[in-house]
């Protein structure tokens, strides 16, 4: 088996670029998830909703918001800014899915609104949009910081 390529130091879990991604034993349907992550330049991740719907995490300050940028439902909806903070500085992502919307914050913004979700993206681990699915932290790019990832159920 291949290693990881992840490391934990000091509550802080780092990927080596072009590691393996991280896929959650538990599988969720409907739930809010919250993450801090930082980033160096030109890191590139994603952190997948169920596996299927990546929110790209990117390292995109100052550039205008698109569909394949920071926080953007990766290649389908931009976010409605670009809420990003320069490389080297904590960030924050706050992400509630509700059958196929999603509403989410980065760093205390409101960059997508009960955003309707048309079909997976680019990467996800099935197509299976009915059933629960875990949370992927993508590895396989450049290095990303990832620390307190929460996870919890939300009802409808």
């Amino acid at each position: 088996a291949k290693p990881s390529g992840w490391k934990v130091e000091n509550g802080v879990m780092t990927n080596d670029p072009h590691a393996n991604n991280l896929v959650s034993k538990q599988k969720f349907s409907d739930f809010r998830i919250r993450c801090e992550y930082k980033l160096e330049k030109d890191s590139n991740s994603g952190i997948y909703l169920r596996g299927r719907y990546e929110l790209q995490v990117l390292d995109d300050f100052g550039k205008p918001a698109v569909p394949t940028g920071h926080m953007g439902i990766y290649s389908r909806v931009a976010p409605a800014m670009n809420a990003s903070k320069p490389i080297g500085e904590w960030q924050t992502m706050e992400a509630t899915i509700v059958g196929n919307r999603v509403t989410v914050f980065l760093n205390g913004k409101k960059v997508h609104d009960n955003q309707a979700i048309d079909g997976i993206t680019g990467g996800a681990l099935d197509a299976d949009e009915a059933a629960p699915g875990p949370i992927m932290l993508q590895g396989d790019h450049e290095k990303v910081f990832y620390r307190k990832v929460t996870v919890w159920p939300v009802a409808k």
